[in-house]
């Protein structure tokens, strides 16, 4: 399915007026931009990886290269474990946006300012835009689409990734190798274990967490976007 953005937007002018498409445009825009962003940071680590095992691993053990005596070796692990964490941890917070961004395409789409008093761009949030979309049972399949995105498990994992990174420590990234030659991969990129508000959130494979997440995160955004033409229309 796709979301035709363009006969939203010309729905949302006719409803509201030429600013408020503008302003619906730059929240949309930004969610598809978010998205297209977590896809190119997932598969440079996808490519970092290969790149890496098949100039620096080959038939050896990750901790012959991280503890290598060899200078250049050693800082080569450390500087691609560098490059790993940078898009990995790029990626879970353009994910994590996403939920936010399409919350304020709802809010901006539907005028949602109309049911209530009138909230500043910089205080819609998540909530709030729930709340709108209460108050109208027209509202309510966007209502559940958008509960449904974080209420997923994997959606939550990475939502604890990213507040855990912000305002906490950052959850590292690591080269895990399987010696049983029990995986399929011998070598992957996991998330560190780590606790988040009292919930502990397991060691787990990036594409165990993020790959998950993003599908639904694009498929709730191509569904919304349809909710929102039904409603307009």
């Amino acid at each position: 399915m796709t979301w035709h953005i363009a006969k939203t937007l010309d729905m949302v002018e006719s409803a509201f007026g030429r600013p408020q498409r503008m302003a619906a445009n730059a929240s949309i825009q930004s969610t598809n931009q978010r998205l297209r962003f977590a896809h190119f940071h997932y598969h440079e680590v996808v490519k970092e990886l290969a790149a890496y095992r098949a100039s620096a691993l080959s038939d050896r053990m990750v901790i012959d290269v991280a503890f290598s005596q060899d200078d250049d070796e050693r800082c080569n692990y450390y500087a691609f474990m560098e490059r790993i964490g940078a898009h990995a941890v790029a990626c879970v917070q353009s994910i994590h946006a996403i939920a936010d961004l399409l919350a304020a395409s709802v809010f901006v789409g539907l005028n949602l300012n109309a049911k209530g008093k009138t909230v500043d761009e910089h205080s819609i949030t998540f909530g709030v835009t729930l709340e709108r979309l209460a108050t109208d049972p027209l509202y309510a399949n966007v209502e559940t689409l958008l509960k449904a995105l974080r209420a997923d498990v994997s959606f939550q994992h990475v939502d604890a990734l990213s507040n855990k990174s912000k305002h906490s420590s950052i959850v590292r990234p690591m080269l895990n190798e399987d010696l049983t030659g029990e995986r399929s991969d011998r070598f992957e990129i996991r998330f560190e274990s780590f606790e988040r508000k009292g919930v502990l959130y397991p060691q787990a494979a990036i594409a165990d967490v993020l790959a998950p997440a993003y599908e639904l995160a694009s498929r709730t955004t191509v569904d919304v976007g349809n909710e929102l033409t039904k409603i307009l229309s």
